[in-house]
């Protein structure tokens, strides 16, 4: 939230301040599923093990 928080200090967002935000949740977005999907993996790889 920390990346967001500069948009949030006045009350109107142009279209560059919305494409940014756009681009950051995009991004961020994707970098959760990947981890979210690494971490699976490893879950099912360790379940395998037993």
């Amino acid at each position: 939230m920390l990346l967001f928080a500069k948009y949030f200090e006045g009350s109107y967002l142009g279209s560059r301040e919305t494409a940014e935000l756009e681009a950051w949740d995009q991004l961020l977005t994707a970098a959760v599923r990947d981890e979210s999907e690494k971490q699976a993996k490893e879950w099912r790889d360790h379940d395998d093990e037993r």
